[in-house]
């Protein structure tokens, strides 16, 4: 028998948001990132998160984060940063016999970094290689580059979710697609894309258990 695939996002997924990380880069970042332009496109995301940041920036985000952590500039605590309901849920999907595949706009490396060992995954896909989570092409690809096994989708973003349910669809797929609102700020009634659309929303992985 084959094994599903469920595919969870990092940031605010996973991990809560990197903010030793935002704050280091923002007051440090002219010694990790010789990119102006992306130096100050991070920056401007700093204090504003709703401006989001393209992956051009997110990449030397990245290299400068690995860079600080294994410099011992910029500390990391995985207990503190990883959701504690992620565990037990990816101990869950794993006892199923599936598959737990990381998306990430970041790194492996990274990613291994802020995760440690506070959960168990198989694979990890990374931004810089399967393109733009905000486009539904990119979700057609990861859909035929997984062979077609993806049961279920975790992201915090809006758009990304309604990007991710159209891009499955056009690849022929139908796997179940989830808003993950960690701090209850979504408010269906107004949203139709949501409201109208076969996305769930939910607030920890507990509700699922």
């Amino acid at each position: 028998m084959e094994r599903n695939i469920e595919l969870y996002d990092v940031g605010r997924v996973v991990t809560g948001p990197f903010k030793a990380g935002y704050s280091f880069i923002a007051e440090q970042g002219d010694k990790y990132i010789k990119n102006a332009d992306a130096l100050e496109r991070i920056r401007a995301f700093h204090k504003d998160r709703s401006l989001g940041i393209d992956q051009e920036a997110f990449n030397h985000l990245n290299h400068a984060w690995v860079q600080a952590i294994r410099n011992g500039e910029l500390l990391v605590n995985p207990a503190e940063l990883v959701y504690r309901d992620v565990g037990p849920r990816f101990n869950l999907v794993k006892s199923r016999g599936d598959s737990v595949v990381l998306l990430t706009s970041g790194s492996v490396e990274l990613t291994e970094l802020l995760l440690g060992n506070e959960c168990r995954y198989d694979n990890v896909l990374v931004g810089e290689e399967i393109g733009d989570k905000n486009k539904p092409g990119t979700f057609s690809k990861v859909w035929d580059q997984l062979e077609g096994k993806v049961s279920a989708f975790y992201d915090d973003k809006r758009d990304v979710v309604v990007a991710a349910e159209e891009g499955f669809k056009r690849a022929g797929g139908n796997p179940n697609i989830y808003l993950v609102d960690r701090e209850n700020k979504i408010n269906i009634s107004v949203d139709e894309d949501i409201m109208f659309s076969g996305i769930t929303v939910i607030s920890s992985f507990n509700e699922l258990i």
